[in-house]
């Protein structure tokens, strides 16, 4: 038995021609396409001077109470205003740290703050110490001086209290 091989010839022939002519039709399709597609505007960016740092450096000073027996490290652009010898508030550019130790306004205060839950809690100098948030911008809390026998409240801007917590001593 013979198998004609022109039939089979042709028949790749026309599989051949029939695969040029779709990929062309195809590839004036992409053109047309191409052709019409608009990009999006690229937006040019402008380049612009960097921010420098400030020519003031922001310097710290110690505040120490002797009274209450406590003391830390805040910027020295506050200013103190001093309320009595047991309570006194530093303020200056959005940040401000209030202390008291009188006894009858600290057990005050400890007494609204147990109507709130803590936020966090933290230890300083072996002192389990419960962190409340009075909005979203203040901090405040109740320590106690061992060594002097004194509880202490501090009310302390957000800006500020990881400076004031991490700084916080009690002494006698």
């Amino acid at each position: 038995m013979q198998i004609n091989s022109r039939p089979m010839i042709l028949f790749f022939l026309l599989l051949a021609l029939l695969t040029f002519l779709v990929g062309f039709r195809l590839g004036r399709r992409v053109e047309k396409m191409d052709k019409t597609y608009v990009p999006k505007p690229t937006i040019n960016m402008i380049p612009t001077d960097t921010p420098s740092p400030t020519a003031v450096s922001l310097e710290f000073v110690n505040y120490q109470n002797k009274i209450c027996g406590f003391n830390f490290i805040y910027p020295k652009f506050m200013e103190e205003n001093k309320i009595s010898s047991e309570s006194s508030k530093l303020s200056g550019q959005n940040s401000n740290v209030y202390y008291e130790c009188n006894k009858t306004e600290v057990f005050n205060k400890k007494e609204a703050l147990s109507e709130l839950d803590p936020q966090k809690e933290l230890t300083i100098q072996n002192q389990k110490i419960k962190l409340f948030r009075k909005n979203d911008q203040i901090i405040m809390f109740v320590a106690l001086n061992s060594s002097k026998n004194r509880s202490i409240f501090f009310e302390i801007s957000d800006n500020l209290a990881d400076l004031v917590l991490k700084t916080l001593e009690f002494n006698k």
